[in-house]
């Protein structure tokens, strides 16, 4: 026996059967009385070797039907269906009548080939847009045939045996010892010689399979131990508790609801040779079972001391049974060799886990597993929880795809496409392996192909490597002695603060919010490649490798880096574990606790840091002491910060543009070779606003000249106030011309100026020189 869990749907070729139930001719004659010769209801199905097990045909309540002439055979069909089986048939509908379902209510129809009238029955269950809106019902052959042939009272008929055969017991005598296999054609024949077979086709449709064979399941109905979910309202509380908790991603919540909404019950025993027991005894008389508490209480007592092979050694007569059977009075009894469903064992975990365990707390915080266990393991402790304790037993679910290889199949032995972590380990180590699996979102299939682990690898390099520069550039650096307080650093080095709280911002609410991964890696690798490679890393280059060791810009850039650094370190440390505990080993002098003990940095502290919110310092130009007024005050100057830099970036890329052009025509072949002449219309209002900005730069200690040498590379830059003699750019606010930096180079820092040293030094690096 299978749980639900336990079986996967695959697509497969099927017979597609249209076959005949007769109605009675005295129901015939009062219900058709205008029409000459038998009618019957048309009833399609894919599993023809169920038929002989049928116990009822269904009808959808209110729905329309129609009488039509088939080849010459009254049949009744769905109105919505009957164009569909004439095409099927290849002839036209002749339509005799119209009526609703109503009309047929109270009826029996008489079985194709065994000799007994079934009922037909009111359901909601049958489709109207498919088959022919008659459904043919076997209730030991299918959960949801069982579950209408509970509600109906009908006969539980299932004679298949364990090895797939039909039994002495089943009608016809011929089947028996059959397997039903065979019986599908059998079946087909049988109703092709009676002439009850209407149509035969084939059909591609999904089909349950066992996981682990892979073969097609065949359902049977055999004496199992149930837990009824109606008892006391367990399925009702547990689909109203669904509003309280946490679904990541959000539809699982549909998932789980769908699940538990179509269960009434839940067969927990298993027939397997080793497991947890059923601590039940039968009676071996009439199959009475025997369970009570007092019972079950003497089982858990023997296993708890012996383990679970007590109930395999323990003798009956040694068990708290009752001395004659209370249904039969017989005398003999034996152990109930059913094992309980795994899916409940690991249904009460939280039961067995969380009380127990003193550094636990139940409820549990988060519950993770593939998406499948929303049927299985999410919803068995949900149900269980809901059943011992009254309540949920976590407050969030998170769910992941399955992992699947290049052609998005599902990895399985069978197919040889398992990739194997330890494989991945080998390609890109063990914190790539962790990256890899943050760069996809909990709601796909993982892939594991050879490009996107590429992709993984090159961006674990690329923050590695950021990492490894931000170090290379700190060793002469102690926070203690030499950081520079924020309201003294250089404009740009503030800004790289700001950068990196809006950073901190977003991944600690990806990581704490939505455990949204993806969006840690992505962030992750935009930042590192574009606002620090990209940018403010390959600016700053110049004063950490050529101005003064200790000089003010110097420590000023340094200051930033060991923030960037600090911040960065901990926010990688949930994924790339190892890469995060060897940077902090060379940063944080006298490290006392691992780098996973250490917090985030509280991002509302980091904002107040970077942006200066003591004062308004950053934002205006007078009056510096004034206290901001209201935190709307202050994020209307943050937004307004935030805006004069991104103008000011694509001022940068319009610039820039036009020296990639000179680079073209080859007037030059480094930036660094250039002299710009910058003019920008003030009558835009976007360039107007950065009058501020330019202010906020000149107080923190450059010239509006030496700031764009620096933001653009160039050695040599001058902002005119007209714009004669210049030339358009791609920006009509912005007039610029380009030319080649005048002087010679500085051998030193490469920047051109016009100089009398006799070794070509420029001003700056003859100053640092002669003071070494």
């Amino acid at each position: 026996v299978l749980a639900s869990a336990e079986y996967e749907y695959k697509e497969r070729k099927d017979p597609s059967i249209y076959v005949t139930f007769q109605l009675k001719e005295s129901d015939t004659k009062r219900l058709f009385s205008h029409f000459n010769g038998t009618v019957s209801l048309v009833v399609w199905t894919t599993t023809p070797w169920t038929l002989p097990l049928n116990q009822a045909v269904l009808i959808k309540p209110h729905a329309h039907y129609v009488l039509v002439d088939l080849k010459g055979k009254l049949c009744i069909v769905g109105a919505e269906v009957a164009d569909l089986l004439c095409n099927h048939l290849n002839v036209g509908k002749l339509l005799l009548a119209e009526f609703t379902a109503e009309h047929l209510s109270g009826l029996s129809v008489l079985h194709p080939f065994i000799d007994k009238e079934v009922p037909l029955l009111f359901d909601d269950s049958v489709g109207v847009n498919e088959g022919t809106a008659f459904v043919h019902c076997a209730p030991g052959c299918g959960p949801s045939d069982y579950e209408i042939g509970v509600k109906n009272n009908l006969e539980i008929y299932s004679p298949i045996s364990a090895h797939g055969l039909y039994t002495e017991l089943i009608e016809p005598k011929e089947l028996a010892g059959m397997p039903v296999s065979e019986g599908q054609w059998w079946v087909i024949k049988k109703l092709d010689a009676v002439g009850s077979l209407l149509y035969k086709g084939t059909i591609r449709h999904s089909y349950p399979h066992c996981w682990r064979c892979h073969n097609g399941l065949i359902f049977r109905a055999t004496p199992q131990w149930f837990f009824n979910l109606e008892h006391n309202g367990i399925r009702q509380r547990v689909l109203s508790v669904l509003e309280e908790l946490t679904f990541i991603p959000t539809q699982g919540k549909n998932f789980l609801r769908a699940t538990v909404e179509s269960r009434w019950e839940w067969c927990l025993s298993r027939q397997r040779a080793w497991g947890c027991p059923i601590p039940a005894v039968l009676c071996g008389e009439c199959d009475y079972a025997y369970l009570d508490v007092e019972l079950i209480e003497h089982v858990a007592r023997g296993i708890a001391q012996e383990g679970i092979e007590y109930w395999n050694n323990v003798n009956v007569k040694d068990l708290s049974t009752p001395s004659t059977c209370p249904k039969c009075k017989g005398t003999s009894f034996r152990k109930e060799t059913d094992i309980i469903d795994v899916w409940f064992e690991s249904g009460v975990s939280h039961y067995a886990v969380l009380r127990d365990n003193p550094d636990l707390a139940f409820p549990a915080s988060l519950y993770l597993e593939g998406i499948d266990q929303y049927r299985a393991w999410f919803q068995s402790s949900l149900i269980t929880s809901i059943a011992i304790e009254g309540k949920p037993c976590t407050t969030a679910f998170m769910s992941h795809g399955y992992t699947v290889d290049e052609k998005g199949q599902k990895m399985s032995k069978s197919l040889g496409n398992v990739v194997t972590p330890q494989e991945i380990i080998k390609q890109v180590g063990t914190d790539g392996l962790r990256l890899w699996v943050s760069s996809i979102g909990n709601d796909k299939d993982p892939v594991a192909s050879s490009i996107l682990l590429r992709n993984v690898a090159e961006v674990h390099r690329k923050i590695r490597n950021t990492c490894r520069f931000l170090l290379s550039n700190l060793y002469d650096f102690d926070r203690e002695k030499d950081a520079v307080a924020p309201d003294a650093m250089l404009a740009l080095d503030r800004y790289a603060l700001t950068q990196l709280s809006e950073l901190n911002e977003k991944i600690i609410a990806a990581y704490t919010d939505t455990l949204d991964f993806t969006t840690v890696f992505h962030v992750l690798a935009e930042y590192c490649t574009t606002d620090l490679s990209s940018f403010y890393l390959d600016i700053v280059k110049d004063r950490l490798y050529c101005d003064g060791a200790s000089s003010h810009s110097r420590r000023s850039t340094q200051t930033a880096l060991w923030y960037i650094l600090d911040t960065l370190t901990r926010l990688i440390a949930p994924i790339l574990s190892f890469t995060a505990e060897q940077v902090s080993d060379h940063y944080q002098k006298n490290k006392a606790v691992s780098i996973h003990l250490q917090p985030f940095i509280e991002p509302e502290a980091l904002r107040d840091f970077a942006y200066g919110t003591e004062t308004t310092t950053l934002f205006t130009q007078s009056n510096p002491s004034i206290p901001l007024q209201s935190a709307l005050e202050l994020s209307l100057q943050q937004k307004a910060y935030k805006t004069q830099w991104e103008t000011l970036k694509a001022l940068r890329s319009v610039m820039l543009k036009a020296l990639e052009e000179k680079r073209e025509e080859g007037l030059i072949k480094h930036s660094l070779e250039s002299s710009l002449s910058v003019h920008i219309h003030q009558q835009k209002p976007e360039f107007n606003e950065l009058s501020s900005l330019f202010s906020h730069i000149e107080q923190q200690g450059q010239s509006l000249e030496e700031f764009f040498k620096e933001f653009l590379i160039v050695s040599q830059f001058m902002l005119v106030d007209t714009p004669e003699g210049l030339h358009p750019s791609i920006d009509p606010g912005i007039m610029i011309r380009v030319e080649h930096a005048s002087g010679v180079k500085c051998p030193r820092c490469w920047h051109w100026s016009e100089t009398t040293n006799s070794f070509f030094l420029d001003k700056r690096c003859e100053a640092i020189v002669q003071n070494i």
